[in-house]
């Protein structure tokens, strides 16, 4: 488990110790970093410290939940998804067309091959072999979405997406508030789990002509002030299958990288290589 700062005290002799370890400062082996299996971004920060969470945002339609099945999926850590929205079928469709490169949509209205047959066969058995785990959680209350943290935590899952912010229902009429204490709970819950967060969370406007700011992301409160990293994608109106993607905000350096990732035949985005 992680550190309860509730009901801890430390001093920084001790707060010192536990970054050398967590670094492995005088010790053989990587840092203890959880890569978020996007390649642009863990090669400028190295990952996320366990503990700390960050904000995908995007507008509505664009490829939130597409880019976090590609980036859970393409992690080394073990990665879990808090499903919002997706139920188990619309989920997995899309890990399927990942794994075997079948398109969704033709999954969804059996318009397949033979070929197709065989490529989600063996589609399925490399999803197996996956490291990644989900619970749903569709329209939840936040104490459901931190039971489902501390599930996927004991689990194994040493970095957790929340998809998405804005599904999960409060009982309060102050959305903004809520939204903010939402972030709040589900960063606490795993600090305290010793993991990682990534939220993916919507834009409240969009302008197809401009680059996305932070202040665009939904009934944002102070998550843009909370927020470790802070990753904005969009898609230009002239070319429908590429999301660019920046780091809009970091604590860990990398602020401004840029990387974009491109939809293939199956409606899945992988990231764009350099010709």
């Amino acid at each position: 488990m992680g550190f309860d700062s509730t009901a801890e005290v430390w001093n920084l002799g001790a707060s010192a110790d536990e970054a050398v370890k967590r670094f492995r400062t005088f010790d053989d082996g990587e840092p203890d970093l959880v890569p978020l299996g996007i390649p642009a971004v863990d090669g400028a920060i190295g990952g996320l410290f366990p503990g700390s969470c960050g904000v995908l945002g995007m507008a509505t339609g664009v490829g939130k939940s597409s880019l976090m099945l590609t980036s859970a999926l393409s992690s080394s850590a073990p990665v879990g998804i808090i499903s919002c929205e997706d139920t188990p079928d619309v989920l997995g469709s899309r890990a399927l067309a990942w794994a075997s490169g079948v398109n969704s949509r033709r999954l969804r209205t059996k318009n397949l091959f033979e070929e197709d047959i065989v490529a989600l066969e063996h589609g399925r058995k490399k999803l197996e072999r996956t490291n990644v785990l989900v619970t749903y959680a569709v329209g939840a209350p936040p104490d459901v979405i931190m039971d489902c943290v501390t599930s996927l935590a004991d689990a194994g899952c040493k970095l957790i997406w929340l998809d998405y912010l804005q599904k999960v229902r409060g009982v309060t009429d102050d959305r903004r508030n809520e939204v903010s204490r939402i972030y709040t709970q589900f960063q606490y819950g795993c600090a305290r789990n010793d993991c990682a967060g990534m939220v993916i969370s919507q834009f409240s406007r969009q302008d197809p002509t401009r680059e996305p700011q932070i202040y665009w992301l939904k009934e944002s409160g102070d998550i843009e002030n909370e927020a470790r990293l802070i990753i904005l994608g969009h898609r230009d109106p002239a070319d429908a299958n590429v999301v660019y993607c920046r780091v809009a905000k970091s604590t860990f350096g990398g602020e401004n990288i840029r990387f974009s990732y491109t939809r293939d035949d199956a409606g899945i985005l992988r990231e764009t290589k350099d010709k």
